[in-house]
């Protein structure tokens, strides 16, 4: 049986062709978006991400090397897609589908999500900290804020307090973005190229950033934003998707799709 290493094990997929996917206007903010599997590569390469449980089931994970052109472009804006973004970037991914060149079929299909890039670089978020396991004592994170409560009934005007409330559930909103950039973590390059890629790409992931005020305790506007690989850097709640103040801003960015496999027999 070949030994799997995660980020070097290549695979052949065969993708099936003639699946589509049509994300609504009411579901991206924008326009009627189409996916077709016949677009894709008679063949796509992928590497080994490590195993994963799906139902109770171990799968072998993997992740496509790069991003096909038909997977290049998704559009989403606004409140629609901060509300939508995961069933849309995960709809979006589904189209590949298929066998390997060993003959197993893909049995799951989702987009990359930031946990599997954290589980990768094996990232954890602790005490308002973004940091390495065994490096605790630096925090990697170059968002501020991360971790603070902000009790919106002091801080925002009622306009604001209506359009956070449709979104959260709660009389404090807490910061939950983050960005770190890959050069500064400790780990093989390899795995950096792994998830770098010439072309940015959504983590299906949304947070939400509260822009600094006097103190944590205080601010103004809060951004709902999406998660992202792009210019060297990991992105959890990316600033520039929908905002607290009313503007709603357009994203375009790849889909790249993590799928699983049966793991083989020994």
């Amino acid at each position: 049986m070949e030994k799997l290493e995660i980020g070097k094990t290549e695979i052949v997929i065969y993708p099936e062709k003639g699946l589509t996917y049509l994300s609504p206007k009411d579901r991206n903010g924008i326009i009627d978006q189409e996916f077709n599997s016949s677009n894709l590569p008679k063949t796509l390469k992928a590497l080994y991400m490590g195993k994963e449980k799906v139902k109770g089931i171990l799968y072998e994970k993997y992740i496509l090397k790069t991003i096909p052109g038909e997977l290049k472009e998704f559009l989403v804006k606004g409140e629609s897609g901060f509300v939508n973004l995961s069933r849309e970037l995960n709809s979006v991914a589904g189209i590949l589908q298929g066998k390997a060149k060993d003959g197993r079929k893909i049995r799951y299909v989702r987009s990359m999500d930031i946990k599997d890039v954290n589980k990768l670089f094996k990232i954890i978020i602790k005490n308002k900290k973004v940091y390495q396991k065994g490096r605790e004592k630096i925090d990697i994170n170059r968002r501020s804020n991360f971790g603070c409560r902000f009790n919106i009934d002091d801080n925002f005007t009622e306009e604001l307090r209506k359009i956070i409330r449709k979104h959260i559930k709660s009389k404090k909103i807490k910061s939950t973005a983050y960005t770190y950039h890959i050069e500064d973590l400790h780990t093989d390059e390899y795995l950096k190229e792994l998830i770098l890629l010439p072309t940015p790409y959504y983590l299906n992931s949304t947070g939400v950033y509260v822009h600094p005020g006097d103190s944590c305790g205080y601010s103004s506007r809060v951004d709902f934003g999406h998660g992202a690989i792009g210019v060297g850097s990991v992105y959890h709640g990316y600033g520039n998707f929908f905002h607290s103040d009313g503007i709603w801003d357009f994203v375009g960015l790849a889909v790249r799709p993590v799928f699983f496999l049966e793991s083989r027999k020994k």
